[in-house]
Order: structure tokens, then sequence, then C-alpha cells
């Protein structure tokens, strides 16, 4: 996790108010340590803080949690963050709240709970915490932690807009686009997409290439679909490696390239996207662009069906019958193994 450092800023200026009711010495040790941090002595701020936060005060408290989340004067411990963050979040630390609900949310040191992200959120959108708006938003969006609905999540994304947070955009764009939990308004859902994108972001950049490559609302322009895509699967956005991989496949708005589509499929089912899996399964199967090898292609089929995808099922069972038993065991073994290596970036920033 971590957290900007004007975000941080204006945590301890909090803490150093209430640090000065607990005496000239209590604000001067407080002072002491805000100073270390800000020239990087975390070691130092770690250990005036301590017993500052030991003793109730919950600006040392929200400051030490951000520390231990960081890896900063200590070992990354997610759970003595979680123990510190709890204790000021209690108190009504917002930021403090915030930063629960995202750790949960993540499952960032700690094991993932997305009810008690939900939990913590609310409480903190509840003082009109932009970022607390926005994970809300995010959980009623997906349903997670609490049931999906997008006319609640549509209002939330509103609202976090409202307050300056322009993640916001792309994914009210989303629900605009498809008419989910709102009344669907393409031209509205380009604009936002649009901001997004000339913003450097990958979810804009991904929803406006998909609007050029459809001609949803627009003219079809694919040329200026793959470019999009581009960029945001350079960033690690995982639908948009896949999406760019078919464009390289077929030649459509950019040159056909099996090597370099290959390989974004290889990203793509790296982060856990079930077509670029079932894909890659094929390249193993048919010794595509790569050595023929049964093992890597039943396990490629095998997570790919377990994603939802249907034709990647009829594909392992094909496959299998022409395996050997040790091969068989072998690629059950490495599919149950299997973990998303996620590109895109999920500390917490604000």
């Amino acid at each position: 996790m971590q957290a900007s450092r004007g975000r941080l800023k204006r945590t301890l200026v909090l803490a150093l108010l209430l640090a000065l009711a607990g005496g000239p010495a209590f604000a001067a040790a407080f002072e002491d340590a805000l100073a270390a941090y800000n020239k990087g002595d975390y070691a130092t701020a770690l250990r005036l803080w301590r017993p500052l936060a030991e003793a109730g005060d919950v600006g040392a408290q929200t400051n030490i949690a951000v520390m231990y989340a960081n890896g900063q004067g200590a070992a990354a411990d997610g759970a003595e963050a979680v123990k510190w963050f709890t204790r000021a979040a209690d108190r009504g630390v917002v930021e403090a709240q915030y930063n629960l609900g995202h750790i949960y949310a993540q499952g960032r040191g700690v094991q993932r709970n997305e009810a008690e992200a939900a939990r913590w959120y609310r409480r903190a959108a509840d003082s009109n915490d932009a970022g607390a708006i926005f994970g809300l938003a995010v959980l009623y969006d997906e349903g997670r932690g609490v049931a999906q609905d997008a006319a609640e999540a549509a209002r939330l994304y509103q609202r976090a807009i409202a307050k300056g947070m322009t993640a916001a955009e792309a994914r009210l764009a989303a629900l605009l686009e498809s008419g989910s939990g709102v009344r669907r308004d393409i031209d509205q859902a380009a604009r936002l997409y649009r901001r997004a994108a000339e913003r450097g972001e990958a979810r804009g950049q991904f929803g406006l290439a998909s609007l050029f490559e459809d001609g949803t609302g627009m003219a079809r322009d694919e040329a200026a679909a793959a470019q999009l895509y581009r960029r945001a699967a350079e960033q690690g956005h995982v639908g948009a490696q896949y999406a760019l991989a078919v464009m390289l496949e077929e030649g459509k708005g950019i040159a056909g390239d099996a090597v370099q589509a290959l390989n974004w499929h290889r990203r793509a089912a790296a982060q856990g996207h079930p077509y670029a899996q079932n894909t890659l399964g094929v390249a193993y199967a048919k010794a595509e662009g790569v050595p023929r090898d049964f093992v890597q292609a039943h396990m490629w089929f095998a997570l790919s069906a377990a994603g939802g995808n249907e034709q990647a099922g009829k594909n392992r069972d094909a496959v299998q019958v022409i395996m050997t038993a040790p091969q068989l065991q072998q690629a059950r073994t490495m599919a149950d193994s299997f973990r998303p290596i996620l590109e895109s970036d999920v500390a917490v920033t604000r």
C-alpha cells in the first residue's frame, strides 16, 4: 500500500493539532517524528510515533499503520497495519477507515474480506471521503462483499466524480454504455471514456477503443482502436491485452504479427483471461509459435474452462485422450498451483 505524500501530510497535520493537547513534550515528540519522516529516517519516525500511538493519539496510530503497510522503518506487516488503522478508524479517523476498506478489498497483508471492505468504505463514505465513495461503488458494481447493484454503483460513481474522483469516470461510462443501472447514453459514455483516455487511464483507453472498434456511437476506426488497446495493454489492462492480441492475429487496424499476438495472449493468460488462456492452449496443442506441449496445453485449457470458457473444456477433454497418465497428473498439478500475476497497480493511492 502506498499513501500519497500529500495525503499523508494532511493526516500528520491533523495529528499534530491533536498532539498539542497532550502538552509540549507530546507535541515536540510528534514534530520530531514528522521531521524524521520527511527526511526519510523512517526508523526514527516509527520509534517516536509508536509510544504516542500506544498512548491513544489517533494521528500517530494512523501514521504508523501507513508505515507498517508500506514497510517504512520496519518490515511490511499487514496485520500490524490493520491493528493500528482499526484503532484510529474506530475513533472516527476517515483516512484510517478508507485504508482499512482498501486493505480488505485487495487482501494486502491480510485475508481478503470484501464484506469488511464494504463496511469500512461505507463509514468513510458517510464522511464524504471521495476515495471511499469510489471504492464502495466498485464493490456494488462488481457484486463483491455486497449484492450487485448497478444503480447504486452509478449513484456512487456520480458522487465520487462530483468530489473530483476522476477515476470513477471510466467506470460510470461503462454503465452508461451498457445501460446498467442508468439510462443508456453512448454519447456521454464516449465523452467520459475520452476524458479518461486523455489522462492516460487504461480503463478509459480500453472503453474508447471498444467503441472505435465496433463503430458504436462514432465512426468505426480500427487503427485508432488498436492504438488505444496498445496503450492500455502496456499499462497491464488484461482486456486490452487480449483485444490487441486478436487484432494482431487478424491484422485489423494494425499489421498482422503472430509473434506479438502470442506474446500478448501469454501476458493476458498469466493475468487469468480465460480466452487468452484457451488461445495459448491451442498454440501448445498445435505447435503454433511454440513447441508442441500437451502438458502446457491441458493446463491452459483447464484454467480457461474453469474461467467459464466452454470451448476450452472441450479442448481439454480432446487433448487428454492422447496424454500419458504422468503428463495428465503434471498438467493438473500445474493448473492447481496457478495463481494470476496481475500487472495493474493495486497500491493504495489517493
